[in-house]
């Protein structure tokens, strides 16, 4: 296990390695609860931080040493031999997942066979409040012109996350419910329509792109199908630039189709880069679709599934519409 000398002049500290930039976000790693999934390619065998984050009470730090993949948090860690994933291709796939009482490493070739720790049972750890309060005030403050593409990208996934837990936190469910009334006893609850929940969305997320200087573009016109956000900022060097968003609704019967065939479609047309898609999840006691279907399953068929796109670009977002949504911060 790593021994960490910290000045506490220099707290907090966040690194995340250049390669993985833009695709983590800050707040990612600051969420007691989450999962980050991505793909790299490594021409030669890894070293080094993946992330970090330290301060004074806290450390999350995740890396490479000696062909391991090793998670540290505090004072317990785990770790997974990658060597054979990365002798056999130098594409790898990571998923790293934890809550406040485990920790869990997944590693191998994209759509093959992923190796896996198991869940590492560990003491009740969380981030201070403070160190998440600080981390959501950096996503708020003002931005003309980014620095890079990446810091592009990384904005607006900080303002996606940043939806999923302003949606937890004061239970903001029922905008996305069709609600029948008799009197003041609700009947039923059906999930609205991707494009009536679309508005809300738009005013959500507005707030935090004006301070960012984004602007968001609804049903974006792609020449192959309207999209249904495009999030356009100013990046040094290059000029505006754009990152795609598609919603889909978990039960719908195109959920796979759209990561697969419809969001890359809409990328390549436009010459796009990054974008996000976006699941969103009802699935509870009030509706029962999809059907045989946990929302982490979902979510690692996604994750699975995104070497089908053949664009490194994509993030996976499930957004978690049912009843008992909690906060992961």
């Amino acid at each position: 296990m790593q021994q960490l000398i910290i000045n506490p002049k220099n707290l907090p500290i966040v690194e995340i390695s250049p390669m993985f930039r833009g695709q983590i976000a800050l707040i990612d790693l600051l969420r007691s609860e989450g999962q980050i999934a991505f793909q790299a390619r490594f021409v030669k065998q890894p070293q080094g931080n993946l992330f970090r984050v330290l301060d004074q009470e806290y450390h999350f730090i995740v890396e490479v040493i000696d062909s391991e993949l090793v998670i540290q948090r505090n004072d317990e860690a785990v770790s997974l031999d990658i060597s054979q994933v990365v002798l056999s291709s130098g594409d790898i796939c990571f998923v790293i997942n934890w809550s406040p009482r485990h920790l869990r490493l997944l590693c191998g070739n994209p759509g093959g066979t992923m190796y896996d720790t198991g869940e590492q049972s560990t003491q009740v750890v969380v981030p201070p409040p403070s160190l998440v309060e600080w981390a959501r005030k950096q996503n708020l403050l003002p931005v003309t012109e980014y620095a890079s593409e990446e810091e592009f990208r990384q904005r607006i996934y900080s303002a996606l996350l940043s939806l999923k837990d302003k949606v937890a936190e004061i239970g903001a469910i029922n905008s996305f419910w069709n609600i029948s009334y008799n009197g003041s006893k609700i009947d039923s609850r059906s999930p609205k329509r991707e494009t009536d929940i679309h508005p809300t969305i738009h005013s959500l997320l507005h707030d935090q792109m004006l301070m960012g200087s984004v602007r968001v573009i609804p049903e974006r016109q792609t020449g192959v199908g309207d999209l249904d956000f495009s999030f356009v900022g100013a990046v040094q060097g290059r000029g505006t630039c754009e990152v795609f968003a598609e919603f889909k609704l978990a039960h719908s019967k195109d959920v796979y189709h759209g990561l697969e065939q419809q969001l890359p479609d809409y990328m390549r047309n436009k010459g796009i880069k990054y974008s996000a898609y976006c699941v969103l999840w009802f699935k509870c006691e009030w509706f029962g679709e999809p059907k045989n279907l946990l929302l982490a399953d979902m979510e690692m068929e996604l994750i699975a599934r995104l070497p089908n796109t053949n664009l490194p670009g994509i993030r996976v977002f499930v957004f978690d519409f049912g009843k008992g949504t909690t906060a992961s911060t």
